[in-house]
């Protein structure tokens, strides 16, 4: 590789491979995170129906049996929590804003792997 055109080409074609992975790289960490934000919003609406389902419903929350072994599959469950605050699944002023009547939005803070809780009331509101 003694002369300028073979140099040139080699520097060439290291850019030009560098400039791939660094595209690839990019374009799967946008991917990823747009999959992960549009799953959480279909997780969100899900549990917003639920929610809609329950509050017509005589008895809230009297089959979630049959809701489990939907669920079970997708390794998801239904936790109903207390609104006081008191569950680890559901800060203090998140129970307070639900107990105002806003909506059970799902959410996830950057850098926390787990998955967020879709909550909604338990007397339907």
């Amino acid at each position: 590789m003694s002369s300028l055109r073979a140099r040139l080409f080699a520097a060439i074609a290291i850019v030009a491979l560098l400039s791939i992975a660094l595209s690839l790289g990019i374009g799967a960490y946008l991917t990823r995170r747009a999959v992960e934000r549009n799953t959480l919003r279909d997780v969100s609406a899900q549990f917003d129906l639920l929610a809609q389902r329950e509050k017509a419903s005589v008895c809230p929350f009297c089959r979630l049996g049959e809701l489990e072994r939907f669920l079970q599959p997708q390794d998801e469950r239904v936790v109903p929590v207390p609104l006081d605050g008191s569950s680890a699944f559901l800060p203090l002023q998140r129970a307070q804003r639900l107990r105002r009547g806003a909506a059970a939005a799902a959410g996830r803070r950057r850098g926390v792997r787990a998955k967020p809780p879709a909550t909604c009331r338990p007397d339907g509101g």
